[in-house]
């Protein structure tokens, strides 16, 4: 069955193969496992006893994309300083299903550059990307929640994650079949940690910085043309790109510290 909608309905069971799904295009196995982070010589075939039992990233392809499935509470898909190196010379789209809290999320990215990206968080999503009203009217008219709410005269009855899967579809022309699962080419295990920094038992409580103190230098790296997504890949594992849109907004609250020195770190590129 083509597209993806397919994938929350039918007999099989409902929701994502996987709870991360990583697309890029026209290129191979190996080069995706590399940018994913995880050394491609540690794969296993299918043919192998352990294959169905190891948790880790299996790779599939559908058509001219090959598709990493990552069963990952923290998935590496969806971290931004891999979904940059996954587009190089490409492009690369990400869809995480929030089994947890629902925030599930939406990125493509073309050459290192991240065009569009959404989380459906509560009350409203939180879109980002060089572009990120590009398919904000799509994700609207299928029900997603605006800016004035959700359209009470909307046709469709969708969930956000049925939203996420439509818009890969439709825009962006994304398919996996059932054939495609049936047929995986490699799995490497895998199961990587949460990447937030974990403070030891003993140690005394991290130090806070308040967003206020940062917001000026964010200001002026994206005023010297450095994007938030760049920032957020430069700064670390910890700091997404909606953190840094959610920094750029009028309300103070406290960074922990070591986030914030990664911050103040990147530097502002000189003028030419």
């Amino acid at each position: 069955m083509p597209g993806l909608f397919w994938l929350l309905q039918g007999s099989r069971p409902p929701g994502l193969p996987a709870g991360c799904m990583t697309f890029v295009r026209g290129t191979d196995e190996r080069t995706v496992l590399t940018g994913l982070g995880v050394d491609p010589d540690d794969a296993m075939a299918p043919g192998d006893p352990e294959f169905e039992s190891t948790p880790g990233i299996t790779i599939v392809r559908s058509g001219d994309w090959v598709v990493a499935l990552e069963t990952a509470a923290w998935p590496r898909g969806i971290r931004p300083d891999v979904l940059l190196r996954l587009s190089a010379g490409t492009e690369a789209v990400v869809v995480f299903e929030d089994i947890g809290k629902g925030n599930h999320e939406f990125a493509h990215a073309v050459d290192c550059e991240v065009i569009t990206a959404v989380t459906t968080c509560v009350p409203l999503p939180s879109w980002g990307g060089t572009q990120p009203d590009r398919l904000r009217p799509l994700a609207e008219e299928l029900g997603m929640p605006g800016e004035h709410g959700t359209d009470s005269d909307n046709e469709y009855d969708l969930g956000s994650m049925e939203i996420l899967l439509l818009i890969a579809e439709v825009a962006l022309g994304l398919s996996l079949d059932e054939a495609d699962l049936d047929r995986p080419l490699l799995k490497v295990p895998d199961e990587p940690e949460d990447p937030t920094p974990r403070p030891r038992p003993d140690a005394p409580p991290a130090p806070l910085v308040n967003s206020a103190h940062l917001r000026p230098h964010v200001l002026r790296l994206l005023d010297s043309g450095v994007t938030a997504d760049a920032i957020a890949a430069q700064a670390g594992p910890a700091l997404s790109t909606n953190a840094i849109n959610v920094l750029l907004g009028e309300a103070n609250f406290w960074v922990p510290g070591t986030i914030a020195e990664q911050v103040l770190a990147v530097e502002v590129p000189p003028s030419t």
